[in-house]
C-alpha cells in the first residue's frame, strides 16, 4: 500500500487548515480591534475631547452617552460634573456682579457722606470765622461806647482844664482809630 497519495492529500488538509487558521485569526483579530476601537477607543476620545473643552472654560460641554457599561456611566460623570461646574460659574458670575453693585453702591454713599462732612466743615469754619470778626468788631465798639459814656460825663461836668481837653482829645482820637478798625 502506499501511502504518498494519503500523505499528499494530508499536507494539502494542513496546508488548507493552516491557511484557514491564518484567515481565521486574522479575522478574529480585526473583528476584536474593530470591537475595541468602537467600544473603547472612541467613547475614551470623546471623553477627553470633552475634558480639553472643560480645561479651555466650556463649562456645560456635554458627551452624548451612547452605552450603560463602565464608559457610559463615566459620560454621565462627566455630564453631570461639566453641568455642575457651570451653575458654579454662573452663580459666582451673578454673586460677582452682586457685589460689584453693593460696592458701588457703597462707594456712592461713601462720596456723598464726604461730601456732607466738607460741607459741615465749610459751615463750621464759616461759624468760626463769624465768632472771630464779632469778636474783632466788638471790642473796638465796646471801647468806642465805653469812651463815649466818659466824654459825656465830662461835657456834662464841665470841667475844661487844659489836661481834660488833652485827655478828651486822646479819647476821641483813640474812638477814631477804634472806629477806623471797625
Amino acid at each position: 500500500l502506499s501511502l504518498a497519495t494519503t500523505d499528499k492529500d494530508l499536507a494539502e488538509s494542513t496546508m488548507q487548515m493552516s491557511v484557514y487558521t491564518i484567515l481565521a485569526v486574522a479575522a478574529i483579530s480585526m473583528l476584536s480591534g474593530l470591537f475595541v476601537w468602537r467600544l473603547v477607543f472612541r467613547p475614551i476620545r470623546v471623553l477627553r475631547r470633552g475634558t480639553e473643552c472643560l480645561a479651555r472654560g466650556e463649562l456645560g460641554y456635554q458627551i452624548e452617552v451612547a452605552s450603560r457599561d463602565e464608559i457610559g456611566e463615566l459620560a454621565a460623570s462627566f455630564n453631570s460634573m461639566s453641568q455642575e461646574l457651570g451653575e458654579a460659574r454662573e452663580e459666582i458670575t451673578a454673586w460677582t456682579k452682586t457685589l460689584e453693585k453693593r460696592v458701588e453702591q457703597k462707594s456712592h454713599e461713601l462720596q456723598r457722606a464726604q461730601e456732607q462732612m466738607l460741607q459741615v466743615e465749610k459751615m463750621a469754619s464759616i461759624g468760626k470765622l463769624a465768632a472771630v470778626v464779632a469778636h474783632e468788631i466788638n471790642n473796638p465798639l465796646a471801647g468806642i461806647l465805653t469812651y463815649t459814656k466818659l466824654l459825656q460825663k465830662w461835657v456834662a461836668r464841665g470841667d475844661w482844664d487844659e489836661a481834660r481837653r488833652a485827655e478828651v482829645r486822646s479819647s476821641l482820637e483813640l474812638v477814631e482809630s477804634e472806629s477806623r478798625r471797625c
